[in-house]
């Protein structure tokens, strides 16, 4: 991902640094005038128009070289000194001016930080016995990272957490933190997003990776070290430069040689035996998952359908009622043709990959409370759930129950029906899998209620828009 660089921290330095620099003039306008009154006390009978020959070419060179009471006289190239009954040039330095700063700064190199070149070179989200992410230092200056702040969501108004006090990093070095949680409180994931931003909440640089891009014993981490793309890395290099994958094909790791590796050396299916990908065929990931290219009327595992082959799916698939189905160019389902249920109640958001406790959410779609009781759902397991009495929804509302209340087991390929006191199908919603297990995602309906079935963020007890 692109490094966002902190204007805000350079324009602070440049500030400072104009400060030093006046501060310097200041004191040479103190120094030279002393100098001069006692130049002037011994030639108390020489105009000081004729002692100065100081040659110049603008106002700025002498006030630096002889003060605040001096300017340029352009005709003959010398400074001359003001009349105090005149006008003061433009030019003149206010030595009255406060300054904030320590004079004793002004011996500071006169050099200006910046942050470019700071980046995250590599992260173990399954580090032993701690996560831990490394940051290089490509720029030209030690940068100091008191008040930085990291997060593992990159959101706003997500929580930023600061890096324990005391922490730098010299030119061209690498500094691996650990993220001890009683220091740093976030533990990363398989699938997750790690971010750093300076003290003024500048982004910095970020990373994002799936499950199984930072592998027990290795990481994820930039090639070429300090400025490539991040990807899955077989060994880590904790506080060093980071070195690629070597060319073993079938392994499951991605080497520079290699445009698959599938954990194997067979061919036939999608990574030939030499590790490259074989026609017709597209791969991702790693280890790859390799699947036939659309267009070929065979349903591949990243397929929903493919061509007139549907795999299986219809418009119940997406909760809908009736209608006609059909299959969009890129492989996915088209359900534009597809019918919405009529109602009163709807299935309108589950979860079938455990960590969100398998809720299922109904919603009532009419503008009257519906009674409910003695209604049942039921899986394609006959694993079934009873609504107890005086169990009602009101008007365009939502119910929400969880598996400790239902105990339907919710799989990942699977499905639900929803059926009244006469056992009448009121509405069924069936998914393959990758569609409604997703660990973090839930199963929705865009629009609430009526739209069809889709990957979603939770929001249950409330609307999917």
């Amino acid at each position: 991902m692109t490094m966002a660089i902190s204007s805000a921290a350079t324009a602070h330095q440049t500030a400072l640094y104009n400060l030093k620099l006046q501060k310097k003039m200041i004191l040479n306008t103190i120094s030279h005038f002393v100098a001069l009154s006692f130049f002037f006390s011994l030639f108390t009978a020489c105009s000081l128009n004729n002692i100065n020959q100081t040659a110049c070419e603008n106002d700025n060179q002498c006030i630096q070289a002889l003060g605040g009471n001096f300017t340029c006289n352009l005709s003959d190239g010398l400074c001359v000194a003001i009349d105090n009954d005149s006008e003061q040039p433009d030019t003149q330095i206010d030595t009255n001016e406060e300054i904030d700063a320590d004079a004793n700064d002004i011996n500071e190199p006169d050099v200006i930080p910046s942050l470019e070149g700071l980046v995250l070179n590599e992260i173990a989200a399954s580090g032993d016995p701690l996560d831990w992410f490394e940051l290089y230092n490509g720029s030209d200056n030690t940068i100091d990272l008191s008040g930085f702040l990291v997060t593992d969501d990159i959101m706003a108004g997500a929580t930023l957490v600061p890096l324990p006090n005391g922490l730098s990093i010299n030119v061209g070095a690498y500094l691996a933190i650990h993220l001890d949680p009683s220091e740093i409180p976030i533990r990363l994931g398989g699938d997750e997003e790690f971010a750093i931003y300076d003290p003024d909440e500048n982004l910095i640089d970020s990373a994002d990776w799936l499950e199984g891009d930072s592998p027990n014993g290795g990481s994820f981490g930039r090639i070429p070290n300090g400025n490539g793309s991040f990807k899955r890395l077989q060994i880590s290099t904790e506080n060093g430069p980071n070195f690629d994958n070597p060319a073993l094909c079938g392994d499951g790791f991605f080497a520079e040689t290699e445009t698959c590796d599938d954990e194997n050396t067979i061919g036939g299916d999608g990574c030939a035996e030499n590790c490259i990908i074989e026609p017709d065929y597209q791969c991702e990931g790693t280890p790859s998952v390799c699947v036939l290219l659309c267009g070929n009327n065979l349903v591949d595992p990243l397929e929903a359908c493919d061509n007139d082959n549907l795999g299986g799916r219809s418009c119940a698939t997406y909760g809908l009622c009736n209608g006609t189905l059909s299959c969009n160019d890129d492989c996915s389902s088209n359900v534009s043709e597809c019918i919405p249920p009529p109602g009163p109640v709807v299935f309108n958001e589950i979860s079938s990959d455990g960590g969100l406790d398998d809720t299922i959410e109904l919603m009532n779609i009419t503008e009257q409370q519906v009674n409910i009781s003695n209604w049942h759902i039921i899986d394609d397991g006959g694993n079934s759930y009873y609504f107890p009495e005086n169990t009602a929804i009101e008007p365009l509302s939502f119910l929400e129950i969880g598996k400790t209340t239902h105990l339907v087991g919710l799989g990942d390929d699977d499905a639900i029906s929803l059926r009244n006191e006469l056992n009448e199908l009121i509405d069924r919603v069936d998914w393959m899998n990758g569609e409604g297990g997703i660990v973090g995602s839930t199963y929705c309906r865009i629009p609430d209620g009526q739209g069809p079935f889709q990957q979603c963020h939770p929001s249950f007890g409330e609307s999917n828009e």
